[in-house]
């Protein structure tokens, strides 16, 4: 298996290098590569396969579940081993944490305690104690104590006690965690540094399986009772094989067996699924952003200006992706294609349109899903001139099928996201000849997760969509054409009429002999509920169902659940607005809009991280004093997932006089993590999974 040596990234300047990281600084960034090299007794005892990327993804899941304790370096993960980090300057000190007695190497606890054959290990502390170490470039870390610290002036006794409080608290959420997952945290190293502002900033990695040590909870207590060493579930099994040979850090190491080698990176893998819940995809890219679901619009007619039509299309889609956009369009003979980063008005010019002549278009709004944020990956998937294009709205949270096909056909995909493996699979059966329906036909049971997708060739248009029909997906009819949408409000906008819906599992096929379909798969329809209470807009038809009747009904419903004793009702701007004028309409408590949204600003739950998130809040809405001060509030908003969103409103309904503040929520409880396409990935940042509901 390969290994993640070192890193080789051109173009970014000279390469830097610790024991198991690689970086780069780039301006005011690190771009940090986790590699493959095991580390011990300070010094690199070889390579472990996967190791780098579990590390690091690992570190992003921490530093994501420990942001509200304190600042971190952590910007974006770029790949399964590449993370950009902000620069900081590194505190040559490694806060040290332990709950327990452990650890066989010259700093910790058991070595301090060690006399003669006397070995003291597995004991719990009363409470966790920090044993500081100094950070050494090279050669064995040294024990220090507080007064050390200051004395040596290494930082100020005021950066010291942010230390050590960030320090204990990061302990105790990290316990709190593991614990959860049958997992005892028994001790850490937090590794620190100071911002370009001058504050305390947590770097370098955190619980992981190179900074901590973990035990099984199960059986603790009873191999304790007859004298023996806990289940461990880290890198201490190495160094306990190390230490059987009788290697404690001096002169050459002992060579790892294979047998060794394959133990220590299974064990890496299996304690990140433990604490993260979830198992990891190594051949997929940029796996940090899971977010929201995009757009797409498609039209086949003669005599028309298809590629126009999809414009205005796309712009009444605008809400459900606003990072990039793109039209392809077709005339039986060739493709061309228009797309970059921008919202619709700034992609296109009439210039631009004028150009995308043929009766045939699909385009595409995006929001980053798997794949990351990055330009290359703007749809329509394809190329000017390429055989097929394909706009995909969805997620496949597991790529495994399509990836091992392709690599049994020979086919290079380094770098590819979901949507461009879907293509490529489609593009290697039209390479055999087979006809476009026979290619999507065949390729279909390799599409694992939430799919809408629009597919075009030089003179046929596709529509398809997962067995779930977790998207949705409608049909109209506009003067002999056919029009596929995500969403019936942009039929309305081109004046097409709905039709019906692209059945879940269902195939349907337009060219020059007609409309027809074909099932693949049995429909098991299972919309995703946020595009009843969050996603879609109030005029969309969704199973029939108009959009803001729905989130009217569901306002009725929360006054007939929870009454309560207030002043005024007022929605969080947009999506919530119909669901708290049927709350107020069921209570009789007047609505008032006192809270106002910059329109111009996208919505926060969907932009690509949580800095962009939180600045996006404080941009977007503005409270109306005069609506709120001294008076009881009950705040309706559309959903309730991390709670980063709804902490501030409060806050801020609050700060702008508000009596009481009664918050309710017209979703359902979000209690799992999702991984269709919505940025709920880990199941401890989500607030209904996290806090008992009334």
């Amino acid at each position: 298996m390969k290994v993640v040596k070192t890193a080789n990234l051109k173009g970014l300047g000279k390469k830097l290098s610790g024991k198991v990281r690689d970086y780069y600084i780039v301006g005011d960034k690190r771009i940090l590569v986790t590699t493959d090299r095991i580390s011990a007794f300070d010094r690199v005892l070889g390579f472990i396969p996967q190791k780098g990327a579990v590390l690091n993804q690992l570190s992003s899941f921490w530093f994501d579940s420990t942001k509200d304790i304190i600042q971190n370096h952590m910007i974006e993960v770029l790949s399964p081993n590449t993370m950009v980090a902000k620069n900081a300057k590194q505190i040559p000190i490694e806060m040290v944490v332990r709950g327990y007695i452990s650890g066989v190497t010259g700093t910790s606890i058991w070595g301090s305690y060690e006399k003669g054959e006397r070995t003291i290990y597995g004991i719990k502390l009363k409470k966790p104690v920090i044993t500081p170490t100094t950070k050494a470039e090279s050669g064995h870390d040294q024990r220090l104590t507080a007064d050390e610290v200051i004395k040596k002036k290494i930082v100020t006794p005021i950066i010291w006690k942010q230390m050590e409080k960030a320090a204990l608290a990061l302990f105790e959420r990290g316990t709190k965690i593991c614990d959860k997952a049958g997992i005892i945290l028994v001790d850490t190293k937090y590794e620190f540094g100071i911002d370009k502002k001058g504050k305390l900033m947590l770097i370098d990695e955190i619980h992981t399986p190179d900074s901590s040590r973990f035990w099984i909870k199960k059986t603790y207590k009873e191999r304790l009772k007859k004298g023996l060493e806990p289940e461990n579930f880290d890198k201490e099994f190495l160094r306990l094989w190390y230490a059987k040979k009788g290697y404690k850090g001096d002169g050459p190491p002992p060579k790892m067996t294979s047998e060794l080698i394959n133990q220590v990176s299974k064990r890496y893998m299996e304690i990140a699924k433990k604490i993260t819940g979830k198992k990891f995809d190594f051949n997929m890219k940029n796996v940090k952003t899971f977010n929201e679901k995009c757009a797409i619009f498609g039209i086949y007619g003669q005599n028309i200006d298809t590629a126009r039509l999809t414009y205005f299309g796309l712009y009444a889609l605008q809400h459900r992706g606003q990072e990039s956009s793109g039209i392809a369009s077709a005339d039986g003979k060739q493709i061309r294609l228009h797309k970059r980063t921008g919202l619709v008005a700034q992609v296109y010019s009439e210039e631009i349109l004028k150009k995308l002549t043929g009766h045939i278009a699909v385009g595409h709004n995006r929001y980053s899903t798997f794949g990351g944020t990055l330009s290359k990956h703007n749809q329509p998937v394809g190329i000017n001139n390429d055989t097929i294009v394909l706009a995909h709205n969805g997620n496949l949270p597991s790529t495994k099928k399509l990836v091992e096909f392709l690599k049994e056909k020979k086919q290079k995909i380094k770098n590819f996201n979901d949507s461009e493996l879907m293509h490529m699979v489609l593009k290697y059966y039209l390479g055999k000849g087979l006809s476009i329906e026979n290619a999507v036909e065949k390729a279909y049971p390799l599409f694992t997760g939430a799919f809408s997708l629009l597919i075009m060739t030089k003179d046929t248009i596709v529509a398809t969509r997962d067995e779930y029909g977790i998207r949705p997906f409608s049909i109209g009819k506009l003067n002999g054409a056919y029009v596929f949408a995500s969403e019936t409000c942009a039929l309305d906008t081109v004046n097409a009429k709905y039709f019906r819906d692209v059945l879940p599992g269902e195939m349907v096929v337009v060219d020059k002999k007609g409309f027809r379909s074909k099932q693949l798969a049995k429909a098991k329809q299972k919309m995703d509920i946020f595009e009843f209470v969050y996603f879609s807009r109030p005029d969309s038809l969704l199973l029939g169902k108009r959009v803001y009747l729905v989130r009217e009904n569901l306002g009725r419903g929360l006054a007939r659940e929870f009454p309560i004793k207030a002043d005024v009702v007022i929605p969080v701007p947009e999506s919530a607005i119909p669901a708290a004028l049927g709350y107020s309409a069921a209570s009789g408590i007047p609505c008032e809009f006192g809270l106002t949204k910059n329109r111009y600003i996208g919505r926060t739950f969907i932009l690509p991280d949580q800095k962009l998130r939180d600045r996006g809040v404080q941009m977007k809405l503005n409270p109306i004093p005069e609506l709120i001060k001294g008076k009881r509030i009950v705040l309706i908003d559309d959903s309730i997932v991390r709670g980063t969103t709804t902490a501030k409103l409060v806050k801020l309904l609050r700060e702008a006089g508000a009596k009481e503040v009664h918050l309710l929520s017209s979703c359902p409880p979000v209690l799992f993590p999702d991984f269709y396409g919505i940025d709920t990935p880990y199941q401890n940042q989500l607030m209904a999974a996290n806090l008992r509901i009334l």
